[in-house]
């Protein structure tokens, strides 16, 4: 399912893309397919496959919604209007996701894991300067208790 978490964070943003542009039965006719191909899959590979194919089936459907969305949001505008800090976003959150795929498969603990995660998110909200200027100040004040 970690690897659906990319696909499910963008789709939001999609979704409120074509919700903000009043395309609003696009993501419903997205949801109600990807739905039915959650459920299609999940008839065909859970029971020979388990826990794995079901996971496997939610990563399949959400990439066809991420599809979809963007397709329909390429349809509307013409192109894909790409804000300039998505890049770098995508890119923080490919790193958590490697991480977290890292502890996985090294068996690292979660409660190791965690702390690390949380310092890779609060880095990846200071670099892109999501925060006001006191935010980072006060972020910047504990990061220099923590890491003296």
């Amino acid at each position: 399912l970690l690897q659906a978490m990319p696909m499910i964070c963008m789709n939001y943003v999609l979704f409120l893309v074509l919700a903000a542009v009043h395309q609003q039965n696009k993501t419903i006719l997205t949801t109600g397919v990807t739905l039915g191909l959650n459920i299609f899959l999940n008839c065909l590979l859970i029971p020979s496959w388990g826990y794995l194919g079901a996971g496997l089936s939610t990563v399949i459907a959400e990439w066809v919604s991420w599809a979809m969305n963007l397709f329909f949001v390429i349809l509307f505008f013409g192109h894909f209007p790409l804000p300039q800090g998505l890049i770098k976003g995508l890119l923080w959150n490919l790193i958590i996701a490697g991480l977290t795929c890292i502890s996985y498969f090294l068996y690292i603990p979660w409660y190791l894991i965690i702390p690390l995660i949380a310092l890779v998110y609060l880095l990846g909200i200071y670099h892109l300067r999501i925060l006001s200027e006191q935010e980072q100040q006060t972020l910047s004040r504990l990061f220099k208790r923590v890491f003296p």
